[in-house]
């Protein structure tokens, strides 16, 4: 006991400095807390976790080999990676807070301060939570959201708002945003560091801000018509973003973590994922009679699927091959593998390589260590006006050659397709201009906003290009016949509609989640969400 006392004794002596990791600063500065934010929500939402297989398949861009249990909807086995969407979204949302926090003028102003003005950084801060929340509702349904991180004020188990109210919420929060900036856009100081996204410029703030306000109020557009145009009609005149140069985006630099972008990461000693074959045919102009798709493109063939399927030095030389067939969707395990050995043999399959030790120039652009992010871009802002604006064929032409320059598209290739798709749009009925509209955001999203192509699928119910359960995927081979067999017979034929609530929930948070549960009808895959209730197959 003598020997107890004193080594108790001696560890109460130095308590303080046992319990200080040096590498681990307790006080650090509002421009730091940006960069890492900013930096994560890029790459945890867009890897191969909460990226591909949790909002990636789901859109069928991606297939994903030599087990396709997520491409059927089987994610019981996967119930830790579906929770890690939902706690990555409140971790960052806490660590955005602490901006707010540093800048209420008491708390450690010395922090916060010299790093811009209060208007912008607790601004920043509210628009990348708003980003953030609505991601998470768009996955799961009610999420918390007004009860959302205070844990310093003794909340512990926050309710999950219904999400229209959410919808509404984010929407005035930001609405107040844009007042607040407008207020200092030419007189104040923004960010002077750390802000890598908009290198402190408050005028891109607030365009991005107004520009997720519009996102918001076009998705709800099925289920609340009038306040959605309401709100569209003022995001507009708040002023979004006008042209690439305001996107925005976060430009990895290479050369190692957390300098890689997620998906070169992702694919350094794996290859799990393709493109579908649903995808590339889309692109390629074809229908797909199997499913009865008639291509709003047909014959026009995309130019940007070279740059996703090969890299600057085989575009470069002109050494292309037919190697740009993807594989198709949903098919059980036990018949990928002589699929795509078939498809080897005929030279003609599209296979993402491991990145590993390959510099940039050897890899598609999608896998390069140098790729992006997008938060919310150009494109997507104007195709979302073209839609709002009664199918505007200048605002449609002007998100399609945003696109085209975004992707890198050489000019006589963008040129002629430009011209071909504007002619297409100008014979089409209105319901294939909305189709044509929303098939362009598709395409452009591929692999830098891995969640969108999902997102306003389950909206509008295109592109038509995607197989629903039960259909004949990808019949490309011969003496084969392939189908899409969904792992959840629940599911009938819709693709699948939401993620279920993380187990974790149902211990920490019980009572809150099970008024969730019953507010949104159930916890199923298969239940539409509040702003999708109108998706018809």
């Amino acid at each position: 006991m003598a020997v107890a006392v004193i080594s108790l004794s001696s560890c109460d002596k130095n308590f303080d400095k046992i319990n200080t990791d040096s590498n681990r600063p307790l006080e650090v500065p509002t421009y730091g807390i940006l960069t890492n934010a900013q930096i994560d929500i890029a790459a945890k939402f867009n890897n191969e976790w909460s990226g591909q297989r949790i909002t990636g398949l789901p859109s069928q861009q991606w297939s994903q080999y030599p087990y396709t249990k997520e491409d059927r909807y089987n994610y019981k086995d996967r119930a830790s990676s579906v929770a890690i969407f939902f706690e990555d979204t409140y971790a960052l949302t806490e660590l955005l807070k602490q901006i707010s926090y540093l800048n209420d003028g008491t708390q450690h102003p010395t922090l916060a301060s010299p790093y811009g003005d209060a208007a912008i950084q607790s601004g920043s801060a509210t628009i990348l939570k708003a980003y953030l929340i609505i991601q998470c509702a768009e996955v799961y349904g009610d999420v918390p959201y007004t009860e959302a991180n205070l844990i310093k004020d003794g909340t512990i188990k926050p309710k999950y708002d219904k999400q229209q109210a959410i919808f509404e919420g984010l929407i005035a929060e930001l609405t107040s945003v844009n007042n607040s900036l407008k207020a200092i856009e030419t007189t104040g100081k923004g960010w002077t560091q750390g802000d890598i996204m908009f290198k402190g410029d408050i005028s891109k703030w607030r365009k991005f801000g107004n520009s997720l306000r519009l996102r918001m109020a076009i998705r709800m557009s099925k289920v609340n018509n009038d306040k959605a145009m309401e709100e569209a009609d003022k995001a507009i005149n708040d002023g979004v973003m006008e042209s690439n140069s305001d996107n925005a985006i976060i430009q990895f630099t290479g050369g190692g973590v957390p300098n890689n972008a997620p998906l070169y990461q992702s694919y350094l000693n794996r290859n799990d994922f393709t493109l579908s074959w649903q995808f590339t045919n889309l692109m390629k102009g074809n229908d797909d009679v199997a499913i009865g798709f008639t291509n709003p493109f047909n014959g026009l063939s995309d130019p940007r699927l070279t740059i996703f399927a090969y890299s600057p030095d085989m575009i470069k030389s002109g050494a292309l091959s037919n190697q740009n067939v993807g594989l198709p969707y949903g098919i059980k395990d036990d018949n990928v593998v002589s699929v795509v050995d078939q498809l080897k043999k005929d030279k003609v399959f599209l296979n993402y390589i491991k990145t590993g030790g390959i510099p940039d120039n050897k890899l598609p652009l999608p896998l390069q260590a140098t790729f992006r992010v997008a938060l919310m871009d150009y494109t997507n802002t104007v195709l979302f006006m073209a839609e709002h604006k009664n199918l505007d064929a200048d605002l449609y032409m002007k998100g399609v050659n945003a696109s085209l320059a975004m992707w890198g598209v050489a000019a006589s290739e963008a040129n002629a397709y430009a011209a071909a798709a504007k002619t297409k749009f100008d014979a089409a009925t209105d319901d294939v201009k909305l189709e044509m509209i929303i098939t362009q955001k598709y395409i452009h999203n591929f692999a830098h906003t891995m969640a969108e192509p999902w997102t306003e699928y389950r909206r509008t119910g295109y592109p038509k290009s995607l197989v629903l359960p039960g259909q004949q995927t990808g019949p490309i081979i011969a003496g084969k016949t392939n189908y899409f067999n969904t792992a959840d017979a629940a599911h009938g034929d819709r693709v699948i509609d939401r993620m279920q609530y993380p187990n974790v929930e149902g211990t920490t948070n019980k009572e809150n989640l099970t008024n969730a549960i019953i507010s949104i009808g159930g916890d199923a895959q298969n239940i539409p969400l509040w702003w999708s209730k109108a998706y018809k197959k």
